[in-house]
């Protein structure tokens, strides 16, 4: 992401946020080889499996008002990924259409 982008900042701010619990839970730095989101439940760094970051996701939709975000925060989980302007380029058209079924069947839970 250059810093230019319009969330260079917020994810810059992320990082750090990431990068001082890191420091914090395990006393060092993290290495190339550490996990970007780490089990909140292991003594060591290990990566958060697949059941808690599902999980991690309910809770993020959970607590959000706005129906359109919630339903994207719903479908990335139920695909895998999540689709952006910036980000569309990336991915071929059976893995747009997914998306958007995905998400449509967010948005009609509404």
């Amino acid at each position: 992401m250059s810093p230019e982008h319009p969330q260079a900042s917020e994810m810059a701010s992320t990082l750090a946020a990431l990068r001082r619990d890191f420091v914090e839970r395990f006393g060092r730095e993290p290495g190339p080889n550490d996990p970007l989101l780490v089990d909140p439940d292991a003594d060591v760094p290990t990566p958060l499996s697949a059941e808690a970051f599902d999980a991690m996701l309910d809770r993020l939709a959970d607590g959000v008002d706005d129906p359109v975000v919630r339903a994207k925060v719903l479908a990335s989980k139920d695909v895998g990924y999540i689709l952006t302007e910036d980000t569309l380029h990336l991915f071929s058209a059976s893995e747009i259409d997914l998306w958007e079924a995905a998400l449509d069947r967010r948005l009609d839970e509404r």
